[in-house]
């Protein structure tokens, strides 16, 4: 739909493409972590840390997108607020999974 020439996308559509976006991320986050810190301790310690620091800019990203959507501000801090949670959480558990890797000997 075309409105004063721009392209308006539906609601339903705009959270769709940032929940894309997001699991995008997340996936992406998880995949480099995990491959690149098979064997090493100090690695996925560092990347748990890095993801964590990540999650302002997740939270702040996904904000803004959602807030094109949600003119009152409530729904799109709300789903800001989950999708960064999973990030955090999912960070805590790289973080503590490098403390379960065996040692090498």
């Amino acid at each position: 739909m075309f409105k004063e020439g721009i392209y308006v996308v539906s609601e339903s559509l705009g959270l769709l493409l940032v929940f894309i976006m997001a699991l995008s991320i997340f996936f992406g986050l998880n995949y480099f972590g995990i491959k690149y810190t098979r064997q090493s301790k100090r690695k996925r310690l560092w990347a748990g840390i890095i993801s964590i620091l990540i999650s302002p800019i997740i939270f702040l990203g996904s904000l803004g997108f959602t807030l094109l959507f949600d003119e009152g501000g409530f729904g799109a801090g709300f789903i800001a607020v989950l999708l960064t949670s999973g990030f955090v959480l999912n960070s805590i558990i790289i973080m503590f999974s490098a403390f379960f890797m065996p040692s090498k000997s």
